[in-house]
C-alpha cells in the first residue's frame, strides 16, 4: 500500500525529515517544487546519489513532486 501524498506541500516537515541525513536546509515552496536552500556545507552530502534518492523520496512523502537545490544560502 502506498502512502497518500499530502494535499499541501509541507516545507517544515520536510526540513525536519532531512536533518538525520545531515542536511540542515531551508525549504522554499513553489507549488509542488521544494527548493532546498543550503549553506554550502551540505553539497558534499548531496553529492551522494543514494542521499539524493532519499531526499526525493522524502519530498514526495511531504507533498512535493520535484526538488531543486540552491547552493549558497539564499
Amino acid at each position: 500500500m502506498t502512502a497518500e501524498r499530502p494535499a499541501t506541500p509541507q516545507a517544515a516537515a520536510l526540513a525536519r525529515a532531512l536533518e538525520p541525513l545531515d542536511l540542515h536546509v531551508r525549504v522554499e515552496v513553489r507549488d509542488r517544487l521544494a527548493v532546498l536552500h543550503t549553506a554550502g556545507s551540505e553539497t558534499d552530502v548531496l553529492a551522494d546519489g543514494a542521499v539524493r534518492g532519499r531526499v526525493a523520496a522524502a519530498a514526495r512523502a511531504h507533498g512535493f513532486t520535484h526538488v531543486a537545490i540552491a547552493v549558497g544560502g539564499g
